[in-house]
């Protein structure tokens, strides 16, 4: 049971559901109702078992920053072996393209480029600074367009939306740079937070989640989406504000680490706001 705990914690379910739910967001966006169940299910699995590779495969590469950051990680704790890791990653991925490629030819090419993105940006995505940070938020913003791709509707409020996600999550991963900075100089990454520091990482952090926030009342304000998004993304937009002020006043650890919580559950929240925009006129 602790190793089945482990793999669970390496695949980190909520940021794979996140994925997964995102794919049907953009599914339900393009098509403006429900899809048919057979995109639905598949769609979401190859999200979801795309991104549990990327986040094992994050942790084989990271084993050595996490056994300064978070020694309590199933890697550098002994729970999961790094060989067992690198299957049970590369097994993921290779399911989720599989899964890809019975919803046709573009959604397979889709998931193959974005888990070799993934796996690149794990293994190199710490020395590449804001490039990498733009890379593993790409894979957070491609879900929506694979799910309007899936359902051959790609819609201009999809890809508002799917930029909107790019953006909040560059300042989740600037902050995380941040959170990581004793480990990270370890191995000599080239984050923000080392390259510039810690106040100029937190502004650059600020600024991307400024500009998702004046953003989202977008699809509101072009008849795209009605009242129902409005109030959910102004209780997202809330969460956000609130992780800028965290931000803003930031000086330690415990500080950053409850910002990128307020960031991630902001992002959550902006997911539903999205179904609701998708399902309800």
């Amino acid at each position: 049971m602790r190793r089945i705990r482990g793999y669970i914690q390496l695949i980190r379910p909520v940021n794979c559901l996140m994925i997964g739910f995102a794919v049907i967001i953009g599914e339900i966006i393009g098509v403006r109702g429900f899809p048919d169940l057979n995109n639905v299910v598949l769609g979401f699995l190859t999200g979801f078992f795309v991104s549990a590779s990327a986040m094992v495969l994050n942790d084989v590469f990271d084993v050595e920053i996490d056994s300064v950051n978070e020694p309590q990680r199933p890697i550098p704790s002994g729970i999961v072996t790094t060989t067992e890791a690198k299957v049970l990653g590369g097994g993921l991925g290779m399911l989720g393209c599989i899964l890809a490629l019975l919803l046709g030819g573009v959604p397979f090419l889709i998931a193959i480029v974005f888990w070799v993105i993934a796996i690149l940006y794990d293994r190199f995505g710490k020395y590449l600074g804001l490039l990498g940070n733009a890379m593993v938020s790409a894979s957070v913003a491609i879900p929506y367009i694979f799910g309007g791709i899936v359902v051959k509707e790609l819609t201009i409020v999809i890809i508002i939306l799917a930029l909107m996600s790019f953006l909040a999550n560059m300042g989740r991963e600037v902050v995380k740079g941040i959170i990581d900075l004793e480990g990270d100089r370890l191995i000599n990454a080239r984050t923000l937070a080392i390259t510039r520091g810690v106040k100029t990482a937190t502004y650059v952090s600020m600024l991307f989640i400024i500009v998702a926030i004046l953003m989202s009342p977008i699809p509101f304000l072009t008849g795209d989406f009605g009242i129902h998004y409005l109030i959910g993304v102004i209780i997202a937009d809330f969460l956000m504000i609130y992780s800028l002020i965290i931000l803003a006043r930031g000086h330690s650890k415990n500080e950053f680490k409850k910002a990128k919580t307020m960031i991630l559950l902001g992002m959550l929240l902006g997911l539903l706001a999205f179904l609701l925009g998708g399902l309800v006129k």
